[in-house]
């Protein structure tokens, strides 16, 4: 990234509450990617549907797969998590240092909306940053687009998502495969578009933490509840 482009990414960041980048990964590495996620998905993909009371009560319908399997049967993705090159892009835009998620279970997840109406409803994440890499994404028409409230906060003692729409404007932004997007997920309530019958979505989700988050004290209630 030369200097302009990160500090039209910081300027992204700032406004919108997310940054897309493109052309980060290339096709070969994405295709490597996409075939480990598929493999993972079919053998250890569980299907969730259900409400998440944490987030006023908004949907979960979906397939995703933990940390745990991913570490002990992939290869790839748990490998890219730990680049060092990897995350200093991200840490070239926040300006702050990345390290590894000290609640794993979170560090990396795979998520798939396959059925029609599959969505990953509104909510807030526990950490300061969220990274997406885009491995297949729907046509323009078929949903799965994501959509974000920057400057808004997670009254965890009563959550309101009402409250959120009326507090900043939603942003809507669709991935190509590839794309990889680095969202504020603390400040910026956000959601993904239910799909339509013969789409398909499918992700991984990287977390790592900031320096101020390293001693942090986290409720990982949400994260509990989606892998119980």
């Amino acid at each position: 990234l030369s200097s302009a482009d990160i500090q039209e990414l910081r300027h992204s960041l700032s406004e919108k509450g997310y940054v897309v980048f493109k052309n980060l990964i290339k096709h070969e590495a994405l295709s490597v990617l996409k075939n480990e996620a598929l493999l993972l998905l079919e053998k250890y993909g569980v299907q969730r549907d259900f409400l998440m009371q944490q987030t006023d009560n908004t949907p979960r319908k979906l397939i995703n797969i933990g940390q745990r399997d991913i570490k002990n049967n992939g290869g790839v993705i748990p490998e890219l998590y730990l680049s060092p090159i990897f995350k200093s892009v991200f840490e070239a835009v926040t300006q702050e240092k990345f390290h590894d998620y000290p609640y794993q279970k979170e560090e990396y997840i795979i998520n798939c909306l396959l059925r029609p109406s599959d969505t990953h409803g509104w909510h807030w994440d526990d950490y300061k940053y969220g990274i997406v890499i885009a491995l297949e994404t729907p046509q323009i028409g078929y949903g799965g687009f994501v959509q974000a409230v920057p400057n808004t906060r997670w009254n965890r003692q009563s959550p309101s998502v009402e409250t959120a729409f009326l507090q900043s404007n939603v942003h809507s932004f669709r991935l190509d495969e590839g794309d990889v997007y680095l969202l504020k997920t603390d400040t910026s309530m956000h959601r993904v578009f239910p799909i339509k019958e013969g789409a398909r979505r499918i992700i991984i989700n990287m977390v790592w933490a900031t320096d101020d988050e390293l001693n942090k004290e986290i409720d990982h209630s949400t994260m509990e509840a989606f892998f119980q």
